[in-house]
């Protein structure tokens, strides 16, 4: 996470297309309420307004399970924080942190914010900056 100003918003990022690799579809669809509960408590601390999940396209158990969670979560917590699904192309590349961030905003030319490793350490959405370094916290704040 780098600190910049403006309004933070969290971003899950689960969308894993890798064929040999299950975990995130596994997770969202077996405890989506584990994981919103701790986006939603990462976006309290933070001060931010939204939370977004952002999931395969073709995974329509996950994205269904996540969505009534986010319903009832939200309902439960009476939060004003907002919670979305957002899906992404059944692509290997499109869960790269900042391929996701292209996907997440419609942008369908996934390579259009692809940098060399070295200088991929944040990225924009809709006018808010991301940490997109691995291990770390993928959010930040508007610029």
């Amino acid at each position: 996470m780098h600190e910049t100003t403006g309004d933070p918003i969290v971003v899950v990022n689960g969308n894993e297309s890798d064929d040999h690799a299950d975990g995130d579809r596994l997770l969202l669809e077996s405890a989506p309420l584990e994981v919103l509960d701790a986006a939603l408590a990462t976006a309290t601390v933070l001060d931010a307004s939204d939370v977004v999940v952002y999931t395969n396209e073709t995974w329509t158990i996950a994205c269904e399970r996540v969505q009534n969670a986010a319903t009832a979560l939200v309902d439960a917590v009476a939060t004003e924080i907002s919670i979305r699904v957002v899906t992404g192309p059944d692509e290997y590349k499109a869960g790269e942190p900042t391929m996701a961030l292209e996907a997440i905003e419609g942008n369908h030319r996934l390579e259009a914010r692809r940098q060399p490793l070295d200088r991929a350490n944040t990225a924009s959405m809709a006018g808010r900056r991301y940490s997109t370094r691995p291990g770390r916290l993928h959010s930040s704040t508007r610029s």
